[in-house]
């Protein structure tokens, strides 16, 4: 289960670099900033990553692992934080690029 779930997040990771760095290679026509950029994105993940395994290791009690109230939290937390960036940042964004919902 564990090593399924490394490989599809190493393959989402390749999209999303790219995602990333194309609008801002063609913004400022720099390859270097655009590879600095998408590479400081992705070691972003790594580092959520770790602190969030930290966080959920430093929980559980001698091998027995009942973090199900702290993996809700987290989860609602995440989701929440998604759902205002939406609202407050890609909605309005979309809005403004297309006003007449085309």
């Amino acid at each position: 289960f564990g090593a399924g779930v490394a490989i599809a997040v190493a393959l989402h990771n390749i999209p999303e670099g790219c995602c990333v760095s194309f609008p801002l290679f063609y913004a400022s026509k720099s390859r270097i900033y655009a590879f600095l950029v998408a590479s400081a994105s992705g070691l972003a993940e790594i580092v959520g990553g770790l602190v969030g395994y930290l966080i959920i290791s430093s929980t559980e009690d001698e091998g027995e692992a009942d973090n199900d109230p702290l993996f809700a939290t987290l989860f609602g937390i995440t989701a929440g934080i998604m759902v205002a960036i939406s609202i407050t940042e890609l909605l309005p964004s979309a809005l403004r690029h297309d006003p007449e919902d085309k």
